[in-house]
């Protein structure tokens, strides 16, 4: 004998056929939708850790006033070090033709072809 609640579930299951097909196909959709968003989280966040370890990133940046290439050179003779690459960085301001100030910011490095 079935319960007089799961009688009444069952009914109003039975006599709106199509809101209930359409609330099962709104539930079945938002479980793929959150199964798909949560697989491509996981894809695009192992491949961005894989891509960023594949350019070798620059694991420490020493900035200071001023150097020469004697300070490149004791950086690179540290132990566990790969490479070493002395750049100099010049930050200066212009005055555009519409009278207002625009910072421009300069990189140099020795050797570009390198």
């Amino acid at each position: 004998m079935i319960r007089p609640r799961w009688m009444k579930v069952l009914a109003d299951l039975w006599s709106n056929k199509v809101r209930s097909l359409l609330v099962i196909v709104s539930i079945a959709t938002g479980l793929f939708a959150i199964g798909i968003i949560s697989t491509i989280n996981t894809i695009v966040s192992e491949d961005m850790k894989v891509g960023y370890a594949a350019v070798n990133p620059a694991n420490i940046q020493v900035n200071v006033s001023d150097f020469d290439d004697s300070l490149v050179d004791q950086i690179r003779n540290v132990n566990g070090v790969g490479d070493v690459e002395g750049v100099r960085l010049l930050s200066m301001r212009y005055m555009a033709a519409a009278g207002t100030w625009n910072r421009i910011g300069i990189q140099a490095i020795p050797d570009i072809d390198k």
